[in-house]
């Protein structure tokens, strides 16, 4: 669960990211934000590009479409 819907539950007071201090950490921060995680996963030369795809699909064939169109070109 991310803080943001934490939030909505009053599990907690605060819907920033605790690892990169964003103001909101939503489905779409930990998908496409947290330069952090994706760092790890998308070549560095890649990494620019696969952030700034447009993404109007749900975030799952989002994700999928992504990856196979830099060609998975992943660190490994």
């Amino acid at each position: 669960m991310t803080n943001a819907e934490c939030m909505m539950h009053h599990f907690t007071n605060d819907s920033g990211c605790p690892l990169c201090v964003a103001p909101v950490e939503d489905l779409n921060h930990l998908l496409r934000s947290a330069l952090m995680v994706w760092a790890v996963v998308v070549k560095r030369d890649r990494l620019h590009h696969f952030l700034n795809m447009d993404c109007h699909e749900p975030w799952l064939a989002w994700l999928l479409v992504s990856l196979a169109s830099i060609s998975l070109d992943l660190v490994g």
